[in-house]
């Protein structure tokens, strides 16, 4: 038990340092390049809050990989690990401490990006170019389909002449409904907000299509109702990304716009790459927390620990750096996520248990 205290105090020590270091540097260099840009004290702040979480985030992996490095270095160079091992401690009793820990921070991680912490890096943009960010889309169009009791489908044709996503509002609403091709009813609305799941329209305006028409008689009826509740399901937030092809979405909402882009036929690749990014990348690494471990020396006597170092922090970097990029790559939806990004992390998983076997 003192001995799992002491490795993990070392570690979750060693993580903080590197990853806040790898933060402030981050923040320190973007600041230089884009400071002067940004005007206002208040937006300054903001910003550098804002691309704080998504250095954070970003930087997350590896700042585990780098804390363990040196972790790893400090137990050789003071003789702590040949103590343990001398101690009768195996592979399994010195690794699984660092290697659970960051599991359980991936985790916690992946858990994050359930919540705003995801949209870090589309606030701090809009704040760098100076865009409102609860500024409105113009000239919206989208269509919904609801399944009606008797297997129909009932679509929804819709047009926002002013969509504010981040504030569930919309101004001078249009919604047209149509049943087997035929125009059922026009609904209008100067009003309409996204409450418990369903959109309310205020003041609503129904034209309906008169069923038997006379002549010289009124072809469209209309009514008028102080409010309307409608479009359920209807995600303001989610259509307007989509809209705008922008895959910054929390882990909830981006099973949402899968689920939209399947049931309309269109791709989801960019949303599977992006999924893949924070729920699978992150765990590159544990993995390669492993592998080092396999491939520290038990002494500086048998081996530079400064080599050592250098190896284990050039090898985290190429790993590392070859696969954000591949990730990046997948996003823009030119390759897929499942090559790029499931498969290598299977190739560095086969590989690890393939030299902790050989060992």
């Amino acid at each position: 038990m003192e001995k799992n205290f002491y490795i993990g105090k070392l570690y979750l020590k060693n993580f903080l340092f590197v990853w806040i270091g790898l933060i402030l540097f981050f923040l320190t260099i973007d600041y230089i390049q884009v400071g002067k840009s940004i005007s206002g004290s208040n937006a300054k702040i903001l910003y550098l809050y804002y691309k704080s979480l998504n250095a954070s985030s970003i930087l997350f992996p590896i700042s585990l990989v780098f804390a363990s490095i040196i972790t790893f270095a400090k137990l050789i160079k003071e003789n702590t690990l040949v103590a343990f091992y001398s101690l009768g401690y195996s592979d399994r009793d010195l690794i699984s401490v660092p290697f659970l820990i960051s599991t359980f921070l991936v985790l916690i991680y992946i858990f994050l990006h359930f919540t705003p912490y995801a949209l870090a890096e589309e606030r701090a943009e809009a704040i760098k170019i100076g865009a409102d960010y609860y500024k409105g889309s113009e000239a919206l169009f989208f269509k919904h389909d609801v399944v009606s009791k008797s297997g129909k489908v009932k679509s929804y044709y819709i047009y926002f002449s002013t969509l504010y996503p981040f504030k569930s509002s919309a101004k001078d609403v249009r919604l047209f409904s149509v049943l087997d091709e035929r125009i059922l009813e026009v609904i209008m609305a100067e009003d309409a907000y996204y409450r418990n799941n369903r959109w309310v329209l205020k003041p609503a305006k129904f034209l309906y299509n008169t069923d038997n028409p006379v002549l010289n008689g009124q072809a469209i009826q209309i009514r008028e109702y102080p409010q309307a509740t409608l479009l359920k399901g209807f995600k303001p937030k989610i259509l307007n990304k989509i809209y705008e092809n922008n895959s910054n979405f929390r882990l909830y909402e981006m099973f949402e716009a899968m689920r939209l882009l399947n049931l309309k036929g269109y791709s989801i690749d960019k949303l599977k790459a992006s999924f893949y990014s924070i729920v699978a990348f992150p765990f590159v690494a544990p993995i390669l927390i492993l592998l080092i471990f396999i491939l520290t020396p038990i002494s500086s006597r048998f081996q530079s620990l400064n080599l050592f170092i250098f190896l284990a922090i050039l090898s985290t970097l190429l790993i590392w750096g070859f696969l954000y990029t591949l990730s990046m790559m997948a996003k823009t939806g030119n390759l897929y996520g499942e090559l790029v990004i499931i498969l290598p992390i299977l190739i560095l998983s086969a590989i690890t248990i393939y030299l902790k076997r050989k060992k």
